[in-house]
């Protein structure tokens, strides 16, 4: 992992939360369009979202793309996950703190 300002403990957590979080893009700017239309067809044509009035799908289908998609596998979406830290998201988190992302990568072992 490299980045740009922010003091040596705030990169470390950011270490640790790029450990366990395991984020597959940095910004939803990365994110394949295709990527988000296959999960946009999937979320509207689950039950939970058909069991709605057809007025609100939409609405449910962007808020579930919005927690569920980008808040998983973006880590700027992603919840900070110390709240004695910070109650926001990873991209909240790097604001408060100064910090920069320039690059990470993690490797899996086994």
């Amino acid at each position: 992992m490299r980045t740009k300002g922010g003091d040596p403990a705030a990169a470390r957590s950011l270490a640790l939360h790029l450990t366990f979080a395991r984020p597959t893009y940095r910004s939803r700017d990365e994110v394949p369009q295709e990527l988000v239309d296959a999960e946009r067809e999937i979320l509207s044509k689950s039950d939970e979202v058909l069991s709605k009035p057809e007025n609100v799908r939409e609405k449910i289908v962007e808020g579930q793309l919005n927690k569920r998609f980008y808040g998983e596998s973006v880590l700027t979406e992603q919840t900070w996950y110390r709240a004695d830290e910070s109650t926001g998201t990873v991209g909240q988190y790097l604001k408060e703190r100064g910090i920069e992302l320039l690059d990470y990568a993690w490797y899996a072992v086994g």
